[in-house]
């Protein structure tokens, strides 16, 4: 089962909650970088808009990545 299978639910048990580490600084540095590539490439009026919607694309897909990876609820710990 890989982490973006289509087919098959992600697992989403505490031992996996640092994988969402790397895909969150993937995904940020990627659509940083878009936005400042349209951004310096573009006449501003056209590059800033479409910068701006780059990072909002990648602020959902994190949303979405982050949401799959983690767990709905962590363990509690039991001490008595």
């Amino acid at each position: 089962m890989g982490l973006f299978s289509l087919m098959e639910p992600a697992e989403r048990d505490s031992k996996y909650r640092y994988r969402s580490v790397p895909v969150i600084v993937v995904v940020a540095l990627v659509s940083i970088g878009l936005f400042l590539w349209l951004a310096s490439s573009l006449p501003w009026w056209v590059g800033l808009p479409a910068g701006v919607a780059l990072l909002a694309l990648g602020f959902l897909m994190l949303l979405r990545l982050v949401n799959c990876i983690l767990p709905k609820k962590f363990p509690v710990a039991e001490d008595s």
